[in-house]
């Protein structure tokens, strides 16, 4: 899906290294956590996301949007 926003979404737009590896910017990890929400919470198909995303105002859409646990980190 990730793909799909780089390409036809043209909203997420990471910057690439010397080696192809895509390097993702805060503003595009929320964005990354806010289109997983609109799939799985709202159940919105990918042209309805689109849509939305496109007329959202940007004061709403940089929102802070906590990211998941991340299983593999411990905290002492």
């Amino acid at each position: 899906m990730l793909r799909y926003w780089e390409t036809q979404g043209k909203l997420l737009k990471p910057s690439r290294r010397g080696s192809r590896h895509r390097l993702y910017r805060p503003a595009d990890i929320q964005l990354i956590f806010e289109i997983k929400r609109l799939r799985e919470e709202e159940k919105l198909s990918l042209a309805a996301m689109r849509r939305q995303m496109n007329h959202k105002p940007s004061s709403t859409a940089c929102r802070p949007v906590p990211p998941p646990p991340l299983p593999w980190i411990t905290r002492c």
